[in-house]
């Protein structure tokens, strides 16, 4: 007669268990989703939308309206014979273009799962 041993099955289940657990929690996969106008985020696979602050957010798409500005410095050098060479202060404004903005509501948005973890990566628009 041929016993197994009862730990020996119960480590065999318990592993068997672990490596689905970790199997589901690092999965990745994709979807579109939708921003509310309250900021929640609508997806396909879930019955209700993730609240704001609930789900994570591709950092390049929390900037908003951007404008820079740069200034040149004046420049001054003094050399042995007191001769002074100087460049003109001058300020650019830069404007991020627009289709560098952060989400907005009734966006259309790339949703990666990693896990349970929802990350907006992009907004995606019509071709």
């Amino acid at each position: 007669m041929n016993m197994s041993n009862p730990f020996d099955d119960f480590g065999n289940i318990m592993d068997s268990h672990m490596k689905n657990i970790y199997r589901a929690n690092t999965t990745v996969s994709v979807e579109l989703g939708t921003i509310s106008g309250d900021m929640s985020l609508s997806v396909g696979s879930l019955q209700n939308a993730i609240p704001k602050g609930d789900y994570m957010v591709s950092l390049h798409l929390t900037v908003g309206s951007l404008v820079l500005d740069t200034t040149n410095i004046p420049l001054t050098t003094k050399e042995a014979d007191d001769h002074k060479h100087s460049i003109d202060q001058h300020m650019h404004k830069t404007t991020l273009p627009a289709q560098m903005r952060g989400i907005r509501s009734g966006d259309r948005v790339l949703v990666l799962w990693a896990g349970t973890e929802p990350i907006v990566v992009d907004i995606v628009v019509s071709s």
